[in-house]
């Protein structure tokens, strides 16, 4: 009996923005947040990065997205995203924290070219996504190396008696009368998948079926289990090894969810129970719940018959993963398939070149239209990677795409060997490779598991804030009412608040770039100032050892993947120590000369020159006044002018000092607008240090203007939290990464004659192409010197949540 199914979507609920949590009720702010993670209203990011991999002093440069789970509407539920640069030690080596405006947001992590060669991963997260387990957008980063080039890295061996083989049978379990599909997914020591055939037989040793793996490692049978008896897989390896592996035991009675998605229209579901199970449970309700693009539906049925059959209209689902979950009438899930929808709401995306070829260093222009469905004109975000393909050779089917992520990856358990090949093209036998990874790897459901205190542990970032306590001087009290201001030395209003019942104080919804000075004052209700302030110190999410859902690629690979762009990595080397580098500064190198000097008393420092090594040293015991630490200082540092608490070198104009405080720099150099010493008391300084001209020298370029390093007295080389003072805490926070921009070059005549050779393996990046209201965008750029095929990437997404991404390329003679 056939029953067509109408499906009706009912929505989540609507996404609010929590700017800040509400001081007069933060149960009602928390219970909205949890209502948020209990309707799923979860969040995705993807990373486009300008290629798929790196040598040792490169800049990676990446385009975020983030978006509303299933749904992929840019989100504004975060305005804050982390991104980690872990190197091979499985550390942290550099951190991010981009501003994401309207769902996007772009970044880069500049490469020292003393890194070792190896796998280097990249996350990126925002803090609500920290809630629910394995959501995080990781990717390996293979970075090769011209210095480090001999190391030699372990590759994981593959070895078949190592082989995990594991059998999927559809629904989730196999039932005695039901013929049903098995999926199998066998892959080796180095998480790969491994080809293998072989027989099923039953405990009779009778052959009752034949299998082989059709795309890496899985493949499909189909098999009708009988009452009593039990069965095995019997396996034969590519190497010519057997092996014999128990099938899960099939089920006595029960319900069961099938679907067959081979239809480019609808998705035809069975809900069938054995003979065993209908004798006994006859007209039984059911529930079934499809979840699909952040929309639910839910319809109910009743076992009238063994089979019962509906369809799934697909034009009424979304692009990705549908989630079909059966349960009994009491709620209970009894069986669940995933199956893969592909509704026409992928963006459609032509590029155009003005020319049909070019020649090397020749300007390009490319035009752009973005639509919909229905080839009407699409406003969009995108971002565009132009690469020299001799230099950069992709493996298309292994790609990390906005399509394979966002539709796939992220909704997948474990590690996807070549997610792109799903996505290549729309071929019969992809199509049914997909289906059979998704019987396979299962699902990553959102679910969120509450808290012993039942309270959202983390809140959605909005802005950067700066929190902390406000406690008695001897810090055994907390001081609730407290007055609290926070000012910045740079200018800006200066924003008060009281402190709560616990002495906590939050200064929300803050946006500023780099690392950034702040004052914070604090005093009780009465405003005596014999009081301490703490501030909160970030923490950044714990780093797991392992990561299944990034590529297990052994790192001795590298060389083999990356031959020709270290080979051009190393030409360009070479060209820079001839003519100068294309696009960048090479600096001339830096003699430090020996200087006589006299030894001082050996006295704590936290200078990198060490004690005795600088030009001035004032110790504040033998000073017998106080003030303001500028106001003790002046006329006593030789050559150094104040103003406004702003020191600089009289020889060096307005460039402004380095200042240092306990081993952490509190300004940048340069900008003599932020250099002020006086949020420090001169009474808790134990040591100014005055370093100029070559001494300087050891601090780089960013020590130019001069260098001033203050030791307090309670300072040893801790962070800048740890300085008491009354009333008075003066903090840096490291605010919004301020992305850089890429080089370009402009040729003009005279330029395209200049003997630098142009090796540049990205040509062009640009991770903000806007189209307008028609869907049209244009980007220009200059070729490099390389002949070959180049190749164009575009990727994006629009407000409504439909993505686009494709693939050009021209020639260039």
């Amino acid at each position: 009996m056939n029953k067509i199914l109408k499906v009706v979507f009912c929505l989540f609920s609507p996404v609010v923005l929590f700017a800040q949590t509400p001081s007069n009720n933060p149960l009602a702010y928390n219970n909205k947040l949890k209502n948020l993670l209990n309707n799923q209203i979860t969040e995705k990011v993807y990373l486009h990065f300008d290629k798929p991999y790196y040598v040792a002093g490169d800049t990676i440069y990446f385009k975020a997205y983030v978006t509303l789970g299933g749904q992929h509407i840019p989100s504004k539920l975060s305005g804050v995203l982390h991104v980690d640069l872990l190197n091979t030690a499985n550390t942290v080596d550099h951190s991010l924290k981009l501003q994401i405006i309207n769902g996007v947001g772009n970044g880069d992590f500049a490469l020292a070219d003393t890194l070792r060669k190896g796998n280097y991963r990249v996350r990126a997260y925002t803090r609500w996504m920290r809630n629910i387990d394995d959501s995080f957008f990781e990717k390996v980063i293979p970075i090769g190396s011209l210095k480090n080039n001999n190391i030699k890295l372990q590759a994981v061996a593959a070895k078949a008696g190592a082989a995990d083989i594991r059998f999927f049978p559809e629904g989730g379990e196999m039932l005695v009368g039901v013929n049903s599909k098995v999926a199998f997914k066998a892959i080796d020591a180095g998480g790969t998948g491994i080809d293998l055939k072989g027989i099923i037989t039953d405990e009779a040793n009778n052959e009752v079926g034949r299998f082989a793996s059709s795309h890496l490692g899985m493949g499909v049978f189909s098999l009708m289990p009988v009452a009593g008896k039990v069965y095995s897989a019997k396996v034969n390896y590519a190497d010519g090894t057997q092996s014999t592996i128990a099938l899960p035991k099939a089920k006595t009675d029960g319900l069961l969810l099938i679907a067959n998605n081979d239809s480019l229209s609808k998705i035809s579901l069975n809900v069938i129970a054995n003979k065993a199970y209908f004798e006994k449970s006859p007209h039984q309700e059911f529930n079934v719940k499809v979840v699909s693009g952040g929309k639910v539906t839910s319809f109910k049925g009743k076992l009238d018959y063994e089979v019962m059959r509906f369809d799934i209209q697909k034009k009424n689902l979304r692009t990705g993963i549908a989630q079909i979950t059966l349960y009994s009438a009491t709620g209970e899930p009894l069986s669940e398939r995933l199956v893969f929808v592909q509704s026409p709401d992928l963006l459609t995306l032509d590029l155009k070149s003005d020319q049909a070829e070019y020649t090397p260093r020749g300007r390009v222009t490319l035009s752009i239209r973005a639509g919909n469905k229905a080839n009407q004109p699409i406003a969009g975000n995108f971002s565009v990677a132009v690469t020299d393909e001799s230099k950069v050779p992709v493996d298309e089917n292994s790609e990390s795409t906005i399509l394979s992520n966002l539709l796939l990856t992220s909704d997948l358990k474990g590690f996807v060997e070549q997610p792109n090949y799903y996505f290549v093209n729309n071929e019969p036998e992809r199509l049914h490779n997909l289906d059979v990874l998704l019987l396979t790897q299962g699902y990553r459901n959102y679910v969120w598991k509450p808290q012993a205190d039942s309270l959202v542990k983390y809140p959605p970032e909005v802005l950067l804030q700066i929190a902390g306590k406000l406690k008695s001087f001897s810090g055994k009290q907390l001081v609730a009412n407290g007055k609290l201001s926070l000012i910045s030395p740079e200018g800006g209003p200066v924003l008060s608040q009281n402190s709560d019942a616990q002495g906590g104080f939050n200064f929300p919804n803050l946006m500023f770039a780099g690392y950034t000075k702040f004052v914070v004052n604090g005093t009780t209700a009465k405003g005596d100032n014999n009081v301490k302030i703490s501030i909160d110190k970030e923490t950044s999410a714990p780093v797991t050892s392992t990561v299944a859902s990034v590529s297990p690629t052994a790192s001795n690979d590298i060389d083999t993947i990356m031959a020709a762009y270290l080979k051009n990595s190393n030409n360009q080397q070479e060209d820079i120590r001839k003519y100068g580098a294309i696009g960048g500064i090479v600096l001339k190198e830096v003699k430090i000369e020996a200087k006589q000097i006299t030894k001082e008393p050996a006295y704590r420092t936290q200078s990198y020159a060490g004690a005795g090594n600088a030009d001035q040293v004032i110790h504040m015991k033998d000073i017998k006044i106080t003030g303001q630490l500028s106001d003790v200082l002046m006329g006593r540092l030789g050559g150094v002018a104040f103003f406004k608490g702003r020191p600089t070198l009289m020889t060096s104009g307005d460039r402004a000092m380095m200042i240092i405080v306990d081993g952490l720099i509190l300004n940048n150099s340069g900008d003599i607008s932020s250099s002020s010493i006086d949020q420090i008391l001169a009474s808790d300084v134990e040591t100014v240090e005055l370093l100029k001209y070559a001494s300087t020298s050891i601090y780089g370029m960013s020590g130019a203007g001069g260098v001033l390093i203050i030791t307090t007295k309670r300072g040893t080389g801790l962070e800048l939290a740890d300085i008491e003072s009354k009333g008075v805490f003066p903090v840096v926070i490291n605010g919004f990464y301020k992305a850089r921009e890429f080089y370009t070059p402009k040729y003009d005549i005279d330029a395209a004659k200049k003997p630098n050779a142009d090796l540049r393996t990205t040509v062009f990046w640009k991770p903000n192409v806007i189209t307008d209201k028609d869907g049209n965008a244009a980007v220009q750029f200059y070729n490099a010197d390389g002949s070959g095929t180049y190749r164009v990437v575009i990727e994006g997404i629009d407000d409504k949540g439909s993505i686009g991404r494709q693939v050009y390329r021209y020639k260039v003679n």
